[in-house]
């Protein structure tokens, strides 16, 4: 028998007790999903200043909600490898790096983290990882933090005895089939996470990823743009466009057959405006300043 399987049970503890420490962890690592993020409508403070019109739980939800993917990934870990605390960590620091990337958009864009942006990772071989590593940190502080936090995930490994039994595995397997099952609809947007992730439940504001991110946290916000744009589309009506066309085409061949002079008095020159957002400086426009706030 391996040493990984002849390793006794976390401090000889019961299953109610191994089962507490799940749940204890788990809320611990909901706190610390919330402390990360900062939303105001998901900080700890906010379990206690709850408006007079909303309902008491509905603080909790949020925190609960936005936390779940990690959470889900954490059990999922805790499954395979028997170890919480290795598995609880590993699930945080995975998502202390999508925290970490929407600190970044955040300082560069002033915008967090939308469903769209994970299509970069696509096309990071494609000139893509050129683009993203003039945003990454210039201080050594987060590296050190990153490998910190690998030498106590080497530790873990090394010296966690495991939390789960080894048997029976059936029972395991089954678990992170049901887990691995729940983060791929994640992942997928099926349908039936909308009852969580619900624009009214949770206060998804279409018009703004910033202020939901604010009130829901960035989990959820994600999880709420991608339920709202992965849903079927109205198909667009062919022939109430044409229509349209047509009925402005004899307007527009008129003015093919009779086009105006321009005046060249006050005739000015043509302005292409470029728009892209994403990389677009203002400085270089005339008339602002370097230090301007855009």
């Amino acid at each position: 028998m391996s040493t990984f399987h002849s390793r006794p049970l976390l401090l000889g503890l019961n299953r109610p007790t191994r089962i507490a420490v799940v749940v204890a962890l788990g809320l611990l690592f909901v706190l610390g999903t919330s402390l990360i993020d900062g939303g105001s409508g998901i900080a700890p403070e906010a379990l206690w200043n709850v408006p007079s019109w909303a309902p008491w739980w509905s603080a909790p939800l949020r925190m609960l909600a936005n936390a779940l993917p990690g959470l889900l990934l954490a059990l999922l870990l805790l499954v395979l490898t028997r170890k919480a605390l290795l598995s609880f960590l590993l699930a945080y620091l995975v998502q202390a790096l999508v925290y970490g990337v929407k600190a970044l958009k955040v300082a560069n864009l002033g915008s967090p983290l939308t469903p769209t942006d994970f299509r970069m990772l696509g096309q990071v071989g494609d000139g893509g990882g050129d683009l993203l590593s003039g945003y990454l940190p210039h201080s050594v502080l987060p590296y050190l933090v990153i490998v910190a936090g690998m030498v106590a995930l080497v530790a873990l490994i090394r010296y966690e005895p495991p939390l789960l039994a080894a048997r029976p595995r059936t029972t395991r397997w089954v678990g992170a089939i049901m887990l691995a099952v729940l983060l791929g609809g994640m992942a997928a947007a099926a349908g039936s996470w909308g009852v969580l992730y619900n624009r009214d439940l949770l206060g998804m504001q279409p018009w703004s990823a910033k202020a939901t991110a604010k009130q829901t946290g960035l989990f959820s916000e994600l999880m709420l743009f991608r339920l709202q744009y992965a849903s079927p589309r109205e198909k667009p009506d062919t022939a109430a466009a044409l229509k349209l066309m047509a009925d402005y085409d004899p307007a527009i061949q008129h003015l093919e057959a009779h086009p105006q002079a321009p005046n060249k008095v006050d005739a000015q020159p043509d302005i292409v405006i470029i728009l892209s957002e994403s990389f677009f400086d203002p400085t270089i426009l005339n008339g602002y300043g370097k230090h301007a706030d855009f």
